[in-house]
């Protein structure tokens, strides 16, 4: 029993070793760290806050960069930008937005079939357009971050939303009949 006691009281004194860079912030006054505050990343190398704020935004662009890319393959835009067989006007772009998501009304009734057609039309809207409008949200405050949400391009957004709404109604009010 004295062994023991001996033994906690000997692991009660030992310091935790510590890295140099931790003893001299520990050796630094409080006021200094708190406005030069680093991370250590082996080496000697220090990495202040500014400089992890610099990685991660370069990380997150380079991911952005790439989301971007992806989609713009997808959606057929050619690596230099230009689009590729597609009308940008507002009216095409919200024609293929409400094109692409009354596509998939089949397969959501599907997973659905205890609705009758009406009443299925209403909620898969309701359930599209809410997931649209998301997207557009997310896609303002992404431009706006950027600032390039330009009254002209929140304009154009806001018609396009308007027109994709009007093809969302216009179905949900009688299916699947083209809208011109």
């Amino acid at each position: 029993m004295q062994n023991t006691l001996a033994t906690l009281n000997t692991a009660q004194n030992v310091k935790p070793r510590m890295h140099p860079m931790q003893r001299q912030a520990q050796a630094r006054p409080q006021a200094a760290r708190s406005s030069q505050d680093t991370v250590s990343i082996g080496g000697n190398t220090l990495i202040t806050a500014k400089m992890s704020i610099k990685i991660v935004v370069e990380r997150s662009m380079a991911r952005i960069r790439l989301v971007v890319s992806n989609s713009a393959e997808a959606a057929g835009v050619q690596g230099n930008g230009q689009v590729s067989a597609h009308d940008q006007s507002a009216e095409a772009v919200a024609g293929r937005i409400a094109d692409f998501a009354l596509g998939a009304f089949e397969a959501w009734w599907d997973n659905h079939d205890e609705l009758g057609e009406d009443e299925a039309r209403q909620q898969f809207v309701d359930f599209i357009g809410g997931a649209i409008g998301q997207g557009i949200a997310e896609a303002r405050d992404i431009l706006g971050a950027l600032n390039a949400l330009t009254p002209g391009v929140d304009s154009k957004i806001s018609s396009i939303s308007e027109m994709i709404q009007a093809r969302l109604d216009e179905f949900a009010a009688n299916g699947a009949q083209q809208v011109e």
